[in-house]
């Protein structure tokens, strides 16, 4: 580990290693070492760049997100496989892309599948990093609930709906369904 933050620092025109915390968090994450990258030249962005790497993310065990998988085929079920209505559903998934909390899918082997499987079919593949689950995916189900708190609204969830919802009190349904 030694020699590759020592050749990280290299790369970045620096006369010594990057941490081990920005290593790790440009391995992890492509935005951040590209910003690192475009930031070489310019000591005082560089600086803080290294100051202040991203958070890295613990990863939702595989066996916790195909537990929660099924635990929410089976909520699903008990609403009768109900989607939101289209109002509802851009709402949600406006929320999320604006939440920090947003990922790309990972990419080891394991996960590869797993989220391969989830995302079958569709174009976004991003994921809450929160709770694991194919954002597009939770975002249209009665039975789904945000995990995130609104940092602005005490008692919500960043989809703007009551942190204690329950089955019984689900958001509106698609008319179609």
């Amino acid at each position: 580990m030694s020699d590759q933050r020592a050749e990280m620092g290299r790369v970045l025109g620096l006369d010594e290693a990057v941490s081990e915390e920005v290593l790790c968090a440009a391995l992890a994450d492509a935005t951040y070492a590209a910003n690192l990258l475009t930031c070489r030249r310019h000591p005082d962005l560089l600086r803080h760049l290294l100051k202040n790497p991203p958070r890295r993310q613990a990863e939702v065990p595989v066996h916790d997100l195909l537990a929660r998988a099924g635990g929410a085929l089976v909520n699903w079920a008990r609403t009768g496989f109900t989607h939101v209505d289209e109002e509802t559903y851009q709402r949600r998934v406006t929320a999320c892309e604006r939440c920090p909390e947003l990922r790309d899918a990972p990419q080891s082997p394991a996960r590869r599948a797993l989220y391969t499987i989830a995302t079958l079919g569709l174009d976004d593949k991003s994921i809450c990093g929160k709770c694991g689950c194919s954002v597009v995916r939770k975002a249209r189900l009665t039975s789904e609930t945000c995990p995130a708190p609104d940092p602005g609204e005490p008692g919500m969830t960043r989809w703007q709906e009551p942190m204690d919802r329950t089955d019984d009190d689900p958001p509106l349904l698609d008319k179609e369904e």
